[in-house]
């Protein structure tokens, strides 16, 4: 299967490859649109990279501005511009923890590659990440100059990490805007 469609119209492309897409209401048929899927190869436009680790675990880059106002989200604080050193040109999304957790869930509601149990990466999931692949720039194309929140608590606040580095810190939920990576897992 190309691509997937959601019932509220979001398309999302499942391999690489042409295909087309119409759709059905009440009887109407629409005009049938050429569909081009492509690898999302710079994260600073309008796609999101998500890597398969292999066992059909998924993770997502931090979204850049472009494409969460493409999937209508505003759950965002604010956003930082990535100039190609620490991460691909582009302006992406910040997010307070409580809003980091908030983008997965509108995730889920936008099935994104076809799937509804996005959450917030742990500590030892992004750390894994990090170790299989090193600085996710270099490897992926991610933007990594600000670290990522993770869903791992520790103490009153929640551990943040780097996937530039693989270092990590503790920050308090309200402190602080920093980027998300969600995970869905089989």
């Amino acid at each position: 299967q190309t691509a997937t469609v959601t019932p509220t119209g979001l398309l999302s492309g499942n391999a690489v490859a042409d295909t087309t897409v119409e759709a059905i209401k009440d009887g109407i048929t629409s005009n049938t649109v050429d569909v081009e899927v492509y690898a999302c190869r710079r994260t600073g436009n309008q796609c999101i990279d998500l890597l398969d680790t292999g066992s059909g675990t998924l993770f997502t880059n931090s979204p850049s501005k472009t494409f969460l106002d493409s999937i209508g989200s505003s759950v965002n604080d604010g956003f930082t511009q990535e100039i190609g050193t620490s991460g691909p040109s582009g302006d992406f999304h910040l997010f307070d923890w409580n809003k980091a957790s908030s983008l997965c869930n509108t995730y889920n509601t936008n099935n994104i590659a076809g799937r509804t149990n996005w959450r917030l990466a742990t500590e030892n999931e992004l750390r894994g990440l990090f170790n299989t692949n090193g600085n996710m720039f270099t490897a992926r194309g991610w933007a990594v100059r600000i670290n990522y929140w993770t869903s791992t608590a520790r103490g009153p606040g929640y551990v943040n990490f780097s996937l530039r580095n693989g270092r990590s810190g503790l920050t308090m939920p309200g402190d602080d805007t920093l980027y998300a990576s969600c995970v869905s897992v089989p």
